[in-house]
């Protein structure tokens, strides 16, 4: 009985050993992925740097919207429109990540964002007042770039502080 005791230890080492390696390559992976949404909003949106935006989107990603509906806006340049027109309206907007979580191929997201409203945006005149909202995103990631991505945010509570009167 004394000698499988040392045989079961060595068995058991190495199914841990094989468990921690296979953990530690999916954090890398996990690490890799998030990387990549992480450098989107601070590189890409807080530094203003939107020819990034190319590279980190597959041309032909699928942008789900909150109602159903569905965008490809790599081909006909509609992110990079609705970006600079966010940044136009909102030049000092930045965003914060307040939590990132990765499993799979995803990536998701929840940040705090605040700026000026200080251009036309939705439809609404500059109004000069401060904004901040909540938005959640989900990135789904293949080959290292955003191939298809979901953002939720409350468009309506946005509206109302751009147009709030003091």
């Amino acid at each position: 009985m004394r000698r499988i005791y040392p045989v079961l230890t060595l068995a058991a080492g190495m199914m841990l050993s094989g468990i921690v390696a296979r953990a530690q390559v999916a954090n890398e992976s996990s690490d890799k992925l998030k990387s990549i949404a992480v450098r989107y909003l601070n590189e890409a949106i807080n530094g203003r740097k939107l020819e990034l935006v190319p590279e980190l989107f597959a041309e032909d990603c699928a942008f789900h919207g909150m109602h159903g509906n569905t965008t490809y806006g790599g081909k006909d340049g509609s992110r990079l429109t609705f970006l600079k027109s966010l940044l136009n309206a909102f030049p000092d907007l930045h965003y914060s990540i307040d939590v990132i979580l990765a499993e799979g191929d995803k990536v998701a997201m929840y940040c705090s964002a605040a700026g000026t409203h200080r251009n036309d945006f939705l439809g609404v005149p500059a109004s000069g007042n401060k904004v901040s909202y909540k938005e959640s995103f989900i990135y789904r990631i293949a080959n290292g770039q955003i191939v298809e991505s979901w953002s939720i945010v409350n468009v309506g509570g946005v509206i109302d502080q751009m147009k709030k009167k003091d």
